[in-house]
């Protein structure tokens, strides 16, 4: 092969879409600087964020707005066949109230969806009411937690105050409520193994 070829088998694509992968760590360096795709793939679980909703109570409350939608528009095509003005006027009105209803459990339902219940930090647990979350913020460190129970769809966490946090899982689906109860067992006895606390296996 001639020096020539060799120069030219070495250019990269004239194509201008194409990048190469040191272009595209370059790109991303100017969103999160000092942090490219290796480094976050390199951090370990306990150091991930990991956030939990209420899933299942908005599947709930998603199938009971669209059961009132529906209801609003059997009652809408039935105001079409009465006659008499103050059945349609009675009629009008209970078909408009579902509709607000609908709309309002829509939103709630989307609420649960969007907004975190639980998180977990590297520092510790986040729990966040459905009501002023911002205000009501329950925050538990990882160090003050002593041990951890699980009682069905509830995980009582022993705080070396004494005192017992109650998480309720309930209102996780099935496979996020078993991936929750996996990710906060796993970090509390990890917890209690690096600083020889009690070193109680999480039980049910």
């Amino acid at each position: 092969m001639t020096p020539a070829k060799q120069k030219k088998s070495h250019q990269e694509p004239t194509n201008p879409e194409f990048k190469s992968q040191n272009s595209l760590n370059e790109d991303l360096s100017l969103y999160n600087p000092g942090l490219g795709l290796q480094d976050i793939a390199s951090f370990g679980t306990d150091e991930r964020e990991l956030r939990f909703t209420r899933n299942r109570q908005a599947f709930g409350w998603m199938t009971l707005a669209c059961t009132f939608f529906t209801t609003a528009l059997f009652t809408a095509f039935y105001i079409t066949m009465v006659d008499d003005l103050y059945y349609t006027k009675v009629f009008y009105w209970y078909a408009a109230l579902q509709l607000v209803v609908s709309g309002a459990l829509f939103y709630y339902a989307t609420y649960c969806l969007k907004h975190a219940y639980v998180i977990l930090s590297p520092v510790g647990i986040d729990v966040l009411p459905i009501i002023y979350p911002s205000k009501r913020l329950k925050f538990i460190p990882w160090d003050s937690i002593y041990d951890i129970s699980l009682s069905g769809a509830k995980t009582n966490l022993h705080l070396n105050s004494g005192k017992t946090v109650t998480i309720k899982s309930g209102m996780m689906n099935k496979q996020t409520r078993a991936y929750f109860v996996q990710a906060i067992t796993h970090r509390v006895t990890l917890l209690l193994k690096r600083y020889g606390k009690a070193g109680k296996t999480p039980s049910a």
